[in-house]
């Protein structure tokens, strides 16, 4: 038994799962670097025998009562000694002690991760952007369109506020189906990408619901402005223009 790990752990590299594990005394039967050779700077024929070499990632538990602060001094008096001891080779050794909670998917990375992340948010909030311009430009001509029609409705007696709450609700169903069509489309494409992501659902309800609220919210204010104009609207002067 090399050691026992809670359900669901996969690996130290998030979205990396190893599909078995081995004691790491066993690294150099089992790397394609094989046995490492002497060298008079860094002697040692192994893997773990050779000083200069740092590619091990370590992860551990605070004691109780410790803090990362702690942990942190005590990590850098122990590569003080080792630069002491070994100035060829750890001359400029160092180590980083970072909370676990601090690393998103690798400590070398996450900076990476982080700016593609972002460039990817603003691409879809660009796209975002371009959609709920073109909702809004749609509303607002589909309501100077109707410019006669809600003369006429205000000419046979509709108040100005039946005439504001015609046009919200009719712009109101048209951003549900949009929704609607967005979400089922959503749904199937997040299937196929669903593979592709880690830590982060492909149906994500909480994206759904801020999409969904930009969307009422522009078709909103796009339908209330030709809705305000026409119940403002002299319903003689509106006959007369068209």
């Amino acid at each position: 038994m090399v050691g026992v790990a809670p359900a669901g752990f996969s690996g130290m590299v998030p979205g990396i799962e190893a599909e078995f594990w081995v004691p790491v005394m066993m690294i150099d039967r089992l790397s394609f670097q094989g046995m490492q050779g002497d060298t008079d700077n860094d002697p040692g024929t192994t893997r773990l025998q050779r000083r200069g070499q740092h590619w091990l990632f370590v992860k551990a538990r605070l004691a109780t009562g410790r803090t990362v602060e702690q942990a942190r001094s005590q990590v850098d008096t122990i590569f003080a000694r080792l630069r002491k001891d070994y100035p060829i080779t750890n001359e400029k050794a160092r180590a980083t002690v970072l909370p676990g909670a601090g690393v998103r998917f690798h400590p070398m990375l996450d900076g990476y991760v982080k700016a593609a992340s972002a460039v990817l948010l603003a691409a879809v909030a660009l796209v975002l952007t371009i959609a709920c311009a073109n909702v809004a430009n749609m509303l607002l001509a589909r309501g100077a369109s109707r410019r006669r029609e809600l003369a006429v409705r205000a000419a046979l007696g509709a108040r100005p506020g039946d005439v504001l709450r015609l046009v919200l609700r009719q712009g109101g169903r048209l951003a549900l189906v949009g929704i609607g069509a967005g979400a089922l489309l959503a749904a199937l494409v997040g299937r196929v990408l669903g593979s592709l992501l880690y830590g982060v659902s492909a149906l994500d309800p909480i994206a759904y619901a801020v999409a969904a609220a930009i969307l009422l919210a522009v078709a909103a204010l796009a339908s209330l402005v030709p809705a305000v104009t026409a119940a403002r609207v002299d319903p003689l002067r509106a006959l007369r223009s068209e």
